[in-house]
């Protein structure tokens, strides 16, 4: 499953726990990406935008949190 790098129990140990991390980070990257591309396309009320991206990525996280958590 991993190639013989990690044996099961170490690779399982790093899939639970960096899972959550690693996908709040992820959800940043496009949250940025996604703000840079709006101020390209001409959006320009860059509070209104900040609020909106701000209230988005703290929804996604509380879903990434809800499902790691609260539902498995």
């Amino acid at each position: 499953m991993t190639g013989g790098v990690f044996t099961f129990s170490v690779s399982l140990y790093l899939h639970l726990n960096l899972a959550v991390p690693v996908l709040i980070l992820l959800v940043i990257h496009v949250l940025i990406g996604l703000k840079a591309a709006l101020t390209r396309w001409g959006v320009e009320e860059a509070r209104l935008l900040n609020v909106v991206l701000i209230a988005l990525g703290l929804f996604v996280t509380a879903l990434i949190i809800l499902a790691r958590y609260l539902i498995f």
